[in-house]
């Protein structure tokens, strides 16, 4: 097989070709990639385009003197609040709610400090330095350029996507819903004044790729088979409130082969705030911002412990003063992103991964080195036979207990990585999860 190289720009787009969540009232891109004869390979897509921030709906650009920030640590993923993968007949492929949040976990723990400079700094305007992030994108006058693969479990697969209605999937459409720049934004301070009516704003986008052209003798043997396999990974996010000291959660996630689950947690008051940082990741806190150490937590299949046959005790179960985050919990939660064994590299740290109080402006979440929190839990089913674990009728299990003595809410974002099989049978696509 040859390979094609394709470019193609969104079909909902305005005349100008700036999209904006708040300024165009335009917070949906859509992308087709056509139903046609090809193989795509799914590691070479990227959206490109470009990036900029506003103070006001004058579209002044931030100063010295607007303390405007954005998450330093997954720059332009930032915008993004779902990403769906669908084919043409509306057949959902892989969707995922709340994308900015599990980019603001996988990013991290997946990438270098070093690839915040260098890969991920150049194509998604990332930056572990807050002030050089804010100084060099979100004050930049002129528009930033940026080219992002669009991390999810269809795209990070090997497997090229056949796309003809006759033996593939026929077509696809990428849907691509804008968060809002509450949500984007966030104040270096503790006031918001300067930019209430900040903005970013997106332009001159468009889908780059790569896809196989079968030779003709492969060609009609794909038009005459009658039915193929697709195998690929997903991701599925689950919503959950936390507000006690023992938080017990029951969910029914209906998937049959679950290789991992990873979450994050942050105080609810914090989402589509411009004082707070709404994709931060955190330990959970008291209403004063005081620490609310987790004491241990439990995984659970079907009201039994699994895969730990135990508690994970925390040190912060007899210490409250224990700064830094029980190794258990960090190894676990990289693990459910990347097998902890095969990590060669990361950017959590000791110095980025801590449990402490915000009550004080020195120990501030907001100055967090290294590209902010990185905190989070997570438990992985199968990192060898990669068949997974069925939670497709019982239910999942998890249950904390937090020094959580006041009255603060905390979400808590699970993304449930689960391996999915399209069947495709004389044109007809099934989907099983």
């Amino acid at each position: 097989m040859s390979t094609e190289h394709f470019e193609i720009v969104p079909d909902n787009v305005q005349a100008n070709g700036k999209v904006s969540y708040d300024k165009s009232g335009n917070p949906t891109i859509r992308i087709k990639i056509p139903d046609i004869e090809r193989h795509l390979l799914a590691g070479t897509v990227r959206l490109n385009g470009k990036f900029q921030c506003f103070k006001n709906v004058a579209e002044d650009a931030p100063d010295a003197d607007t303390a405007m920030r954005m998450t330093e640590a997954i720059g332009v993923y930032s915008v993004i609040d779902s990403l769906t993968f669908q084919n043409f007949n509306g057949q959902t492929i892989e969707k995922i709610d709340n994308y900015n949040k599990f980019c603001s976990a996988f990013i991290p723990v997946g990438g270098s400090k070093q690839d915040l400079f260098d890969s991920y700094g150049t194509s998604a305007l990332t930056m572990p330095n807050f002030e050089v992030q804010r100084l060099s994108v979100v004050n930049n006058a002129s528009a930033n350029t940026f080219s992002i693969p669009l991390i999810s479990g269809l795209m990070n697969g090997h497997n090229p996507i056949p796309l003809s209605s006759g033996w593939g999937i026929g077509g696809l459409e990428i849907i691509i819903n804008l968060s809002p720049s509450s949500n984007v934004f966030f104040s270096a301070s503790t006031t918001s004044a300067s930019f209430s009516d900040g903005f970013y704003e997106l332009s001159d986008l468009s889908l780059t790729g790569e896809t196989l052209v079968p030779e003709p003798a492969q060609l009609q043997q794909l038009q005459s088979q009658k039915n193929s396999v697709l195998e690929y990974n997903t991701i599925n996010t689950f919503y959950q409130n936390i507000n006690s000291t023992n938080a017990v959660l029951s969910m029914n996630l209906g998937l049959s082969k679950v290789l991992s689950i990873f979450g994050t947690i942050i105080p609810t008051n914090f989402i589509n705030n411009l004082v707070e940082n709404g994709l931060a990741n955190l330990y959970p806190l008291n209403t004063d911002n005081s620490v609310a150490s987790i004491k241990s937590v439990i995984w659970q299949r079907a009201g039994e412990r699994f895969p730990f046959l135990y508690n994970i005790d925390t040190m912060q179960k007899d210490d409250d003063a224990q700064e830094f985050a029980d190794p258990q919990i960090v190894r676990n939660f990289q693990s459910a992103i990347k097998v902890f064994s095969e990590m060669g590299r990361t950017n959590v740290s000791p110095e980025n991964n801590r449990v402490e109080d915000n009550t004080a402006a020195s120990l501030s979440y907001k100055l967090f080195t290294d590209g902010g929190s990185t905190a989070g839990i997570g438990v992985s089913y199968d990192h060898i036979s990669n068949d997974g674990v069925s939670f497709k009728n019982i239910p999942l299990g998890l249950q904390m207990n937090l020094g959580l003595t006041s009255n603060n809410p905390h979400g808590l974002y699970l993304f449930v990585h689960n391996k999915n099989t399209i069947i495709i049978e004389n044109g007809n696509v099934q989907v099983l999860s």
